[in-house]
C-alpha cells in the first residue's frame, strides 16, 4: 500500500525540523552569531523550539504542517490519513518542541529582536498557534503559545499599519501574504484582540490593495520569487471584500494574460528553489481567487492557469503522482529533494492541496 500524502509530508517535516545544520543565523533580522570556535552559539541554544529547517520561519511552518495534519485525524479522506506510528511521533515531536519553557525563550528572543523574521515568520507563527486548536492532544502546546502569539499579532498588525505603501516583493518581505495570514488568524479567533485586529486588517487590505488595477503580470517573476505580488494582492482582497465588491474588483484587475508556470534550473540553489514554491503559491492563489468569482470566462481562465501551475509545481517537488494519469508511484520527498527545497516546500504542497479541496 502506497503512502498517503499526509504520511509523506509528515515524514518530511519530522526530518527537517530536527535538522540543525546548515542554519541561517541572521534571516530577516539580527541574530547572535558564534563569536569563537571554543564557545559557539548553536541554533538549538538560540531557538530551542524552532532550531531546524535552516531558518526560523521554515521551522515554524513545518511545525504548523504537523499540527495541521494531526488536527484532521481521523481523516475523512485517505490522502490525509496518518499511520498510528507517524501520528504518535508527530504528537511527541510537537509537544517536545512547544514546551512552555522553550516557547518562552522564543518569545524573549523575538521581544528583544524586534525586526527578526518580520513579517513572514510572525505571520506563520500565528497560523501555527491557530492550528493547535484542532487537535485535542496539543492543547498544552496551544496554551504555551499564548505570549508568542500575542507578540506576533500585535507587532505584525502594527508594522502593517505603519507602512505608507504595501511591500510588493515576491519574497519574505511581501506585505499582502503576511496580511492574508493575519486575517486568517483573526477570523473567528477567540483571542481578546481577534475581532478588533480583524476589522483593522480588513480596512488595511482595502486601503493598500482595493484600488489596484491591471497588475504588471508580464513583469513577473523576479528570479528569486516564491510569491506573486500581483496575485497576492487579489488573494488578500478575497478576505476583505464582499462577493459583489470582489467581482467588480476582478473585472478591472484581470485584463492581461495570466502568467505561465516557471521552470527551476537548480533546486539545490536556495534562491532558485523559490521558483518551485512560486508555482504552488500561484496555483493556490489562482484557485482561491476563482472560487470567489461567479462562473464566467475570468473564473475559467484562473482555474485553468491554476491547474497548469499545480501540475508543474508538484512535479518539481516530486509529487507528480498527485496529478499523473499513468499510475506514477509516490516518492520519498526527504530522500530525493535537495535540502534547499525540502526544508520548506512541504507546507506549500499542503496549502496548495487544501485550496484544491476547497474548490472541488
Amino acid at each position: 500500500m502506497s503512502q498517503s500524502l499526509a504520511e509523506r509530508l509528515a515524514t518530511l517535516a519530522l526530518t527537517v525540523i530536527r535538522t540543525e545544520s546548515p542554519h541561517c543565523y541572521d534571516a530577516h533580522g539580527p541574530t547572535p552569531r558564534p563569536l569563537t570556535r571554543s564557545a559557539p552559539l548553536t541554533p538549538r541554544s538560540i531557538h530551542p523550539a524552532f532550531y531546524g529547517c535552516y531558518d526560523w520561519h521554515s521551522a515554524v511552518h513545518s511545525h504548523w504542517l504537523l499540527s495541521e495534519l494531526l488536527g484532521r485525524q481521523p481523516a475523512s479522506q485517505p490522502r490525509w490519513q496518518l499511520t498510528r506510528g507517524t501520528r504518535q511521533t508527530a504528537e511527541a515531536a510537537l509537544l517536545e518542541a512547544l514546551e512552555t519553557e522553550k516557547l518562552q525563550a522564543e518569545y524573549v528572543f523575538l521581544r528583544d529582536h524586534p525586526r527578526f523574521e518580520r513579517p513572514y515568520g510572525w505571520a506563520w507563527a500565528l497560523r501555527l498557534c491557530r492550528s493547535l486548536e484542532a487537535a485535542p492532544s496539543l492543547r498544552a502546546a496551544r496554551s504555551a503559545c499564548a505570549a508568542l502569539e500575542e507578540l506576533c499579532a500585535t507587532r505584525l498588525l502594527g508594522w502593517l499599519e505603519g507602512l505608507p505603501y504595501p511591500i510588493r516583493s515576491g519574497e519574505h518581505g511581501q506585505s499582502a501574504f503576511a496580511l492574508a495570514l493575519l486575517l486568517d488568524w483573526a477570523q473567528g479567533s477567540t483571542h481578546r484582540y481577534g475581532r478588533d485586529f480583524h476589522e483593522r486588517a480588513v480596512r488595511l487590505a482595502r486601503r493598500h490593495f482595493g484600488a489596484d488595477r491591471a497588475p504588471p503580470l508580464h513583469l513577473e517573476p523576479s528570479g528569486n520569487d516564491f510569491l506573486s505580488p500581483s496575485l497576492a494582492a487579489a488573494d488578500v482582497l478575497t478576505r476583505a471584500l464582499d462577493a459583489a465588491e470582489f467581482s467588480a474588483f476582478a473585472d478591472h484587475y484581470f485584463h492581461t494574460d495570466l502568467p505561465e508556470p516557471v521552470g527551476c534550473p537548480d533546486p539545490s540553489d536556495g534562491k532558485l528553489a523559490h521558483l518551485v514554491g512560486l508555482n504552488l503559491s500561484r496555483a493556490w492563489m489562482l484557485l482561491r481567487i476563482a472560487r470567489h468569482l461567479p462562473p464566467g470566462p475570468t473564473r475559467a481562465a484562473l482555474t485553468s492557469s491554476a491547474d497548469a501551475h499545480r501540475r508543474v509545481g508538484l512535479a518539481q517537488c516530486h509529487c507528480e503522482d498527485l496529478v499523473a494519469r499513468d499510475g506514477a508511484q509516490p516518492r520519498d520527498l526527504g530522500a530525493e529533494l535537495p535540502f534547499a527545497l525540502s526544508h520548506w516546500i512541504g507546507s506549500f504542497v499542503l496549502l496548495m492541496e487544501d485550496e484544491l479541496s476547497n474548490t472541488t
